[in-house]
């Protein structure tokens, strides 16, 4: 049985059931059955139309491992604006509610983390001091981290944070393996302290582009009304905001041209931590080879079966500013103080704040990443 203060028994939100349902990804029926309680019960609570019982908290506690506070978490008006992934256009909506709903838990659980620090809000480039072109804003964010106009981005995740945006990878470690959604952010005017995150298992050089994917949305596409498709523009400016982050148009008009190589488009890999996929789409957003020419490139990257394993490892970023916030507000037992002051699941906690996307039998490489140490003939 879990205790909790009196206090907090006056604060407890049946609407915060549905959340639950959400992360885990079952319908409140399936709820109401682990839960012990009728499905017309819990919905009853759900809609605020009966009180939340202290049975129900407990049983809710006990079975999903989580902390009362869970339930009396009221949604900030950040946590109502829409969510973009990086997805396949096959997700179902249960399966966006999880992910929605995880992002959820991790915004607040940052937000809280940073806030109680120090740590700065975000300082990114309004997109209008740059008539709203995308590479020109993309380039700001570069010159903000000092980067001259051919320079790679060594480690793509200490730009964002330094940046005030927090980084997760792995949000999703039940489902790590899981293709539906690679990444997720959630733009808002409303949010002054932004996350940006992997979704499931990414190689490195893609890990990368979604995260520039994200920082994308979070910069170009605040208070959306609905959550943008699969195809919308909204995605499709997300990737050229990615592409401009990570390849300098001046390098893709320097390195690459009609006749190059596909093998050839492994040393530009090597040196800026970008996919030959990306690189291909990138040079042809760009009129640097044309459509037939790309069509070939790809043709030839799925004979060579390097459609999901490209040679030239890119290594895992490892981030550093939410278990930094966290240790710092919570020094003592950190994931189970973190746990009870936010209501996240204390084992969604230990995940994220591990720092890495790599499992945990995997070595975790150095936070700073030389690009062309990995360069291979």
């Amino acid at each position: 049985m879990t205790a909790w203060p009196d206090t907090l028994s006056c604060a407890l939100r049946g609407e915060r059931l549905r959340d639950l349902a959400d992360l885990e990804g079952m319908t409140m029926k399936d709820l109401a059955r682990s839960l012990d309680v009728t499905p017309a019960q819990i919905s009853r609570i759900a809609n605020g139309k009966a009180p939340l019982t202290a049975a129900v908290v407990e049983r809710a506690t006990d079975v999903y491992g989580l902390f009362p506070s869970f339930f009396a978490i009221v949604p900030l008006p950040q946590d109502h604006a829409a969510v973009t992934f990086r997805k396949r256009s096959t997700s179902t909506v249960t399966e966006d509610r999880r992910v929605a709903a995880l992002f959820t838990e991790a915004s607040r659980l940052w937000r809280e983390a940073s806030r109680r620090s120090g740590y700065k809000t975000a300082d990114l480039p309004d997109p209008r001091d740059h008539d709203g072109n995308i590479e020109a804003t993309a380039v700001a964010v570069r010159e903000m981290d000092g980067l001259d106009e051919d320079d790679p981005v060594p480690n793509l995740t200490r730009m964002i944070e330094r940046r005030g945006v927090g980084v997760i990878n792995g949000l999703d470690p039940d489902r790590p393996d899981s293709d539906r959604h690679s990444g997720v952010s959630r733009p808002s005017r409303s949010e002054d302290r932004p996350l940006v995150a992997t979704v499931n298992r990414q190689p490195g050089a893609v890990s990368r582009l979604t995260l520039a994917h994200e920082l994308g949305h979070v910069v170009l596409d605040q208070d959306l009304a609905t959550p943008p498709s699969a195809r919308s523009w909204e995605e499709r400016r997300a990737f050229m905001f990615a592409g401009a982050i990570l390849l300098p148009e001046s390098v893709m008009r320097q390195r690459v041209d009609e006749g190059l190589t596909l093998h050839s488009y492994l040393r530009i890999k090597a040196d800026y931590g970008v996919s030959v996929g990306a690189i291909i789409t990138r040079a042809e957003k760009l009129g640097v080879i044309s459509r037939r020419r790309a069509r070939s490139l790809r043709i030839q990257l799925n004979s060579q079966g390097w459609r999901h394993d490209e040679p030239v490892d890119v290594p895992d970023e490892q981030i550093a500013l939410l278990p930094q916030a966290l240790e710092r507000v919570w020094p003592v037992n950190t994931d189970m103080a973190a746990a009870q002051d936010t209501g996240a699941a204390r084992h969604l906690i230990q995940v994220w704040a591990q720092g890495t996307s790599t499992p945990p039998s995997c070595p975790v490489p150095s936070n700073v990443i030389s690009l062309s140490s990995v360069r291979r003939p």
